[in-house]
């Protein structure tokens, strides 16, 4: 069975709107009680302000490269055996792990 540990998390982020900041928020705290590491991958923002220290957050900041590049660019700074890629405005929903 794979462990949250061996799991890193990709969340691609353009930003910008207060409607994507909004669900930007929203996907993380869904997430709070993950044990695995979370990656925002910034595109076009200068700096990522979306920390919740219940989570091990880290970031990844491009500018205009698109989500595939910002994807592939934290992807290479991944160290786990295992990497979902989310959206910024997924919700996860409780116990999602689990099932």
């Amino acid at each position: 069975m794979i462990k949250p540990e061996d799991v890193t998390i990709i969340v691609p982020h353009l930003g910008g709107s207060p409607e994507a900041e909004y669900a930007l928020d929203q996907c993380l705290e869904s997430l709070i009680g993950w044990q695995g590491n979370v990656i925002i991958a910034n595109n076009n923002l200068a700096d990522c302000h979306h920390n919740i220290k219940e989570l091990n957050i880290s970031n990844i900041n491009l500018s205009e490269q698109g989500q595939c590049k910002a994807v592939n660019a934290a992807a290479a700074t991944v160290n786990t055996p295992w990497i979902f890629v989310s959206n910024d405005d997924m919700v996860y929903a409780l116990g999602w792990w689990e099932k």
